[in-house]
C-alpha cells in the first residue's frame, strides 16, 4: 500500500482515477472489484487483534476501521490490514483518495485496503476541484450526524460514537493554489 501523510513536503504526483464509485452505487456493482473512492472520514476504530481459534497455528489479524461518507450521502467501512493499520495515521475530517480498493459483501458492502492499493491523505493538490467540493458540502451538512443519517444500514458501530467533525484541510492548502 502506498500512502502520503505531508502535503508540504511530499512529491507532487498525479492521481488517476479511473475506476471512481459513489459509495451509494456500491450495492450495484459486482463484488472483489477495484474501484476508486474520494470521501471524509467520518469515525476512526480503534486497531483491533483478532486472534484466531485454539488449535489453528495462523497468527493474529491486526485491523483498524474507517467509516467514510461522500456526496451521495452514504457512508462505508474501509478495512485497513496488518502494517497498514497502524502505520496509517487518519484523523476524522480528513478527505481521502482511496485508489484500488476492494469492494466486498461482508456484512452489506465493505472496502478493503489491499497491498497494491493507494491512499491519498489530503489529495487538495492532486484534486483541487474535487476537494473543495467535497468540503464545502460536508460543510453545508450543519448539525452534528450520525451513520444512520445518511444510509439505512447500520453496521458495527456505536453511532453514539459519531459526531459531525471539521473537514480537515492542511495549513498550507490555500498558498499552494495559485
Amino acid at each position: 500500500m502506498e500512502y502520503s501523510h505531508d502535503v508540504g513536503s511530499r512529491p507532487q504526483f498525479a492521481l488517476r482515477f479511473d475506476n471512481v464509485i459513489p459509495i451509494s452505487k456500491l450495492y450495484e456493482i459486482k463484488e472483489e472489484t477495484l474501484y476508486d473512492i474520494l470521501a471524509i472520514v467520518i469515525y476512526v476504530d480503534e486497531i483491533k487483534v483478532n486472534f484466531k481459534p485454539e488449535g489453528t497455528t495462523a497468527s493474529p489479524v491486526i485491523t483498524r476501521s474507517l467509516f467514510v461518507l461522500d456526496q451521495s450521502e452514504h457512508w462505508v467501512q474501509v478495512t485497513l490490514w496488518e502494517k497498514q493499520a497502524y502505520e496509517l495515521k487518519v484523523q476524522e475530517g480528513e478527505i481521502l483518495a482511496l485508489r484500488h480498493v476492494k469492494v466486498s459483501g461482508y456484512r452489506g458492502r465493505t472496502i478493503s485496503v489491499l497491498s497494491n492499493s493507494t491512499v491519498h491523505m489530503h489529495p487538495h493538490e492532486a484534486l483541487p476541484l474535487q476537494c473543495e467540493a467535497l468540503a464545502r458540502w460536508y460543510k453545508q451538512l450543519g448539525s452534528p450526524r450520525g451513520l444512520d443519517d445518511f444510509t439505512g444500514q447500520t453496521r458495527i458501530v456505536d453511532i453514539d460514537k459519531l459526531q459531525k467533525v471539521p473537514v480537515r484541510v492542511p495549513e498550507d492548502y490555500e498558498n499552494t493554489r495559485d
